[in-house]
């Protein structure tokens, strides 16, 4: 079977995490075994390890007075498990192996499309490594009812992904603050010689912690200002299942559970990606507090119920 290369590199990552120290031979043996039939070479090997250095980060050291066994030292193996980004790599190449090798079922496996922006997150993140500005346009859709594309100058902070798209976040030299855009909606994007520095206390994981998805102002235009607020949810015994399996929110704590219905609770922003995230539920959940957050549901569901003359 043909397998590509970044699968190669997360086969040999499983099995030295898995085993402590393996001899050559015995990588070349279990590969075999594994890939039906390809034989594995030492120089093909060290190919490997190069790569798996470029791509994640990790040295496969070899202990010379042991035998020449290879192994993971546990700093290394500690990495792989708590480094979000090696965790995603490595899923991600996992169900792509899996794909690839029951690709003869093409027609009876379905994914989701993703949106355009590839090129262009290439070209942010390039300009990421060395921190350089950019320039591009970038077509808003809200409030911008003949979609003209503003230009702006942007120091790239960051990358996040959420539903299927991808989102740059950092300083926007034009508007003087730091803003979000989506990178599909970015066009003529060019990497400026000039540079940026990030400020020392800009940790991009903190920054979006207290909130749900890619909002984070606190001032918005829609909602006005926002605050940090600890939520209560009611949600149908059988739905709340899901939410076990799949927390909406890190903050997510179970309060009470009965045979009903199931309180959760929240700590965080509640922008409206939250809320969206609520109304996707909202057949299925009550919000019980604060106040403040019921009612803006309330005014959101009977927005809704308007529309259809409810």
């Amino acid at each position: 079977m043909s397998i590509p290369v970044d699968h190669k590199y997360r086969w040999l990552l499983n099995l030295l995490m898995e085993n402590d120290r393996l001899t050559f031979e015995e990588i070349a043996e279990k590969w075999y075994k594994y890939s039906e039939g390809e034989r594995l070479n030492k120089r093909t090997f060290h190919n490997w390890r190069d790569g798996i250095v470029l791509t994640f980060g990790t040295v496969i050291d070899c202990d010379k007075k042991g035998g020449y066994r290879y192994y993971i030292d546990k700093e290394y193996q500690e990495d792989i498990k708590t480094d979000d980004i090696n965790r995603w790599l490595l899923k991600t190449m996992e169900v792509s192996d899996t794909i690839v090798k029951h690709k003869r079922l093409k027609d009876r496996i379905l994914v989701e499309e993703v949106p355009s922006g590839n090129e262009m997150l290439e070209a942010i993140l390039d300009a990421m490594e060395d921190n350089h500005v950019v320039s591009f346009e970038y077509t808003k859709y809200f409030d911008n009812r003949k979609e003209t594309p503003e230009p702006y100058e942007f120091c790239p902070y960051c990358v996040k992904q959420f539903e299927r798209r991808w989102y740059v976040v950092g300083y926007c030299l034009t508007r003087n603050q730091m803003r979000t855009f989506s990178i599909d909606k970015i066009q003529k994007l060019e990497k400026s010689e000039k540079t940026f520095e990030i400020p020392e206390d800009f940790d991009s994981e903190a920054y979006f912690k207290p909130f749900f998805g890619i909002i984070t102002g606190i001032d918005d235009k829609r909602m006005g200002k926002i605050n940090l607020e600890h939520i209560e949810i009611k949600v149908e015994n059988d739905r709340a299942k899901y939410f076990r399996s799949l927390p909406l929110h890190h903050t997510q704590q179970e309060k009470e559970r009965t045979k009903d219905f199931t309180i959760f609770t929240y700590d965080l922003y509640p922008t409206n990606d939250f809320y969206q995230a609520l109304l996707h539920e909202a057949e299925h959940i009550e919000v019980l507090a604060p106040a403040n957050v019921r009612k803006t549901m309330k005014e959101k569901i009977r927005a809704m119920a308007e529309r259809y003359k409810i």
